[in-house]
């Protein structure tokens, strides 16, 4: 299940978190302009609103494993 047909850079979400240490407050904001920014379509599998709700759960689960490995350096596991 996606938001759209195409992946997307969000270059307004990029700067929200650049230079930040991805809080909780910060991370509020990025799900809100998630919200905000992303046009998801309804189809049976889910509705546009959960889609836009479900983008801003998924930023803020993500967002702090992520912020940390570009911080630290990416180091594959072999």
């Amino acid at each position: 299940m996606g938001v759209g047909e195409t992946p997307l850079r969000l270059e307004e979400i990029e700067g929200i978190i650049e230079g930040t240490d991805v809080s909780e407050p910060v991370l509020d904001t990025v799900a809100d302009r998630l919200a905000g920014i992303l046009t998801p379509s309804t189809d049976i599998h889910a509705s546009a609103d959960y889609r836009r709700h479900l983008s801003g759960v998924l930023a803020k689960r993500f967002a702090p494993p992520g912020a940390a490995r570009t911080t630290k350096g990416f180091k594959r596991d072999e």
